[in-house]
């Protein structure tokens, strides 16, 4: 019989499934929580879309890739406008612009140019990373701004020295 008198057998809680100090820490920045994830499931799909998959080993490198890419051209802080369909590849884009030290605004291709010129206005991002079917509308739509082929970035060589120095930067808030 249960508590309540109901002739049922009372259900056994299990003990807690004992966990790592490790697994336990507290997550505090997104990069941590996909890096962790790279070290427990290399090889497992981070994400798909209808024409790309990525596991979180390739996520990290290319956005690591591109990030290094990034990191010699715009200063830590600095915006990123990632001007591309919604994708797995726009968020190994935004990945690339958070380990660059960047933070990132999606420049929906949907939108009205209108609203994306006044996004422009608002953010003033010097760099827009996109895609090769929308390279030439974005750099029409954004003549003042540096426009960057995706696939470029993410093949460019890695600089760990580089991502460190903007890692640690983001830490710091002095």
């Amino acid at each position: 019989m249960d508590a309540a008198g109901n002739g049922r057998a009372a259900k056994r809680c299990s003990r807690p499934k004992k966990v790592s100090e490790r697994e336990n820490a507290m997550i505090t920045h997104v990069l941590d929580e996909l890096e962790r994830s790279r070290e427990k499931a290399p090889d497992k799909i981070a994400f798909f879309d209808h024409k790309d998959a990525y596991s979180y080993a390739e996520t990290v490198t290319k956005a690591k890739n591109m990030a290094s890419a990034l990191a010699r051209i715009v200063p830590a802080r600095a915006p990123v406008a990632v001007y591309m369909e919604k994708s797995a590849a726009t968020l190994v884009a935004f990945f690339g612009a958070v380990y660059a030290g960047c933070f990132y605004c999606q420049y929906n291709p949907e939108l009205p140019d209108a609203r994306l010129l006044a996004m422009q206005e608002v953010l003033s991002a010097s760099v827009i990373v996109t895609e090769l079917g929308l390279y030439e509308k974005a750099k029409a739509l954004f003549p003042d701004g540096k426009v960057f082929l995706f696939e470029e970035l993410f093949s460019s060589a890695r600089e760990d020295a580089l991502l460190l120095e903007r890692r640690r930067a983001m830490c710091d808030t002095d």
